[in-house]
């Protein structure tokens, strides 16, 4: 991930507390900007409102106030990148 300052980490989500929320069966991050990140979900049933409120609010206290985090959800699972391999965070900043 790019921080703001245009530094680069590995990022730590928080996923571990986001069974406490909604049964997610999946999940992928993507940074398109350094303000911009996606959180696409896959659950069985839409979140609620609520629901997205708190999973925003636990990615944010994990990576910081700084982004603009936006849920995007889906009933199915999430394709895996070019190379065969998962990638729960991907940055799309070159």
């Amino acid at each position: 991930m790019r921080l703001p300052g245009g530094e680069k980490c590995w990022p730590l989500v928080g996923f571990h507390r986001f069974d406490e929320v909604a049964p997610i069966r999946q999940y992928q991050f993507i940074q398109h900007t350094l303000e911009d990140i996606e959180f696409k979900t896959v659950t069985n049933e839409d979140l609620t409102s609520e629901q997205q409120t708190s999973l925003i609010a636990i990615a944010q206290a994990a990576l910081g106030p700084s982004y603009r985090i936006r849920i995007t959800q889906s009933h199915t699972s999430l394709n895996n990148a070019t190379n065969g391999k998962f990638e729960e965070f991907v940055c799309r900043i070159r």
